[in-house]
């Protein structure tokens, strides 16, 4: 295979990196296939490799192992044109990976640049020759045609992309899907961590947004925090906007729920008897050192991300670059009613906040990701009584309309004592692919988790976490 033509515009590290983000996401194939085609590559390993990963998509198992790919290759004759097995294996090992929708999209529009200069030739070279030619196609006329054919094949790259399947690609696209079904049956899922929810709901797709509404107080972060652990202890990979808690109290609060160590000594110490201050006792530090150490094993990864004062441009643009220079799976936002809004002229502050967040849910869609969201409810709805929604957010009533899944929270206040129950109950109020209702879970206040019901928790006092590190200091995972 010859290298093609780049006409100066080339990227190999962009190509690279496409083709090693999508051996680690081959989820994504179905998505890219259909817009970008093989020869918009321009270097040979990286053409060669997207067309091997083309083929297996087609097939029942959908192996994207690196045996599977050589295999492949020598089927199509490429097995040179990589590099053979030493070549195969660097883009298994290429470290720089990202999202690869994303770096699909580049190499996209490099593709595209190079025919507009190819454009630009033809009209240069049909505008200096005055002569009719042999099909007498050299008049005004006969030069419009041909430029309008070229610039429509342009065009089609970005007609005919993941949005736009014509009939006639249905079965190709429809049998990719069912392939890589198939070949993950039994992997993790992003889910809610509660089962009960879970029931309501089905699995999370790209694109989906989540929004969740409560008082102030009722346990938003907690939620959000403690579903994003979750995802990144199952291997996602997790970015966590959070506009209202530094991010010394949210790492205080991981700690919390991963030890069972109070909050107030995490952060204040102990005071003596005589005034003065302690820290942490030795078994303490350890159980913290340990917690550390057990989270930096999990197969996914967390980034907290503090934007006090963000607006919601400035979000999705932190986004979309996280994304084109590492995996992200999942974003949390906490929470949106802290998120500045900029006035438009002559528009409703409510119109602008419906506009967050459109582009946030169009940020989503375009980058194939999964969003979750919080939002404080309206005062007036806090002092009305009964069932409540998503439409119930304070300011905005676009959250109900945009978002995939609504739920609202409710911790009730017991008014004898001014504070909030044990008991979330958590409603599920729109839901496109599954059913309304509501689960009840505990809210684990001194650990700021929420657990179910029906679900036997570990102890909470420490004295029984300190058993389950002592086993994790003899290198046994609790």
């Amino acid at each position: 295979m010859q290298r093609l033509s780049s006409r100066g515009i080339e990227d190999p590290v962009v190509e690279k990196s496409f083709v090693a983000s999508l051996l680690q996401n081959p989820k994504h194939l179905n998505k890219i296939a259909v817009k970008l085609p093989p020869d918009g590559l321009v270097e040979p390993d990286c053409q060669a490799m997207y067309l091997a990963m083309l083929n297996l998509s087609a097939r029942k198992t959908a192996d994207f192992s690196e045996i599977a790919m050589c295999d492949e290759l020598l089927k199509l004759n490429m097995y040179n044109d990589v590099g053979k097995r030493d070549g195969v294996e660097k883009f298994y090992t290429y470290s720089k990976v990202g999202n690869p929708v994303v770096l699909g999209d580049i190499v996209l529009d490099l593709h595209s640049r190079r025919l507009e200069i190819d454009l630009a030739d033809l009209m240069h070279a049909r505008a200096q020759d005055r002569t009719l030619g042999k099909n007498r196609d050299n008049d005004m006329a006969g030069r419009m045609a041909a430029y309008q054919a070229q610039f429509q094949e342009i065009q089609r790259l970005f007609c005919d992309d993941e949005r736009s399947l014509p009939s006639s690609e249905f079965s190709n696209y429809y049998e990719r899907l069912m392939n890589r079904r198939i070949a993950n049956l039994g992997q993790p899922r992003m889910n809610f961590k509660w089962g009960d929810l879970n029931r309501l709901s089905p699995s999370f797709v790209d694109g989906d947004l989540i929004i969740m509404v409560a008082e102030s107080g009722a346990g938003k972060t907690t939620l959000m925090a403690d579903q994003a652990e979750y995802l990144w202890k199952r291997g996602y990979h997790v970015l966590f906007y959070h506009l209202e808690l530094n991010t010394d109290k949210m790492a205080d609060r991981r700690i919390a729920r991963a030890t069972g160590i109070p909050m107030r000594v995490l952060q204040d110490g102990r005071a003596g008897a005589d005034g003065s201050y302690t820290y942490l006792t030795d078994s303490e530090t350890q159980a913290v050192r340990a917690a550390i150490a057990d989270q930096a094993a999990w197969p996914g990864s967390m980034t907290l991300k503090h934007c006090p004062g963000w607006t919601m441009a400035q979000i999705c643009g932190d986004m979309r670059v996280r994304c084109a220079n590492g995996p992200v799976d999942f974003i949390l936002v906490d929470y949106f009613n802290k998120v500045k809004t900029v006035a438009q002229r002559g528009s409703y502050l409510t119109h602008d906040m419906g506009s967050d967040v459109e582009l946030l849910k169009v940020t989503l869609e375009e980058l194939w990701i999964v969003g979750m969201m919080a939002a404080q409810m309206d005062k007036q709805s806090k002092k009305s009584s009964g069932y409540q929604s998503v439409a119930s957010a304070r300011g905005s009533g676009e959250l109900d309309d945009k978002s995939s899944i609504g739920m609202w929270m409710d911790r009730p206040i017991n008014p004898a004592d001014g504070r909030r129950g044990p008991i979330a109950n958590v409603y599920l109020t729109k839901v496109n692919s599954g059913q309304e209702g509501m689960v009840q879970l505990r809210f684990d206040g001194p650990r700021f988790r929420l657990c179910e019901l029906t679900t036997t928790e570990p102890p909470d006092d420490f004295e029984g976490f300190q058993e389950r590190i002592n086993k994790c200091m003899n290198n046994t995972r609790t």
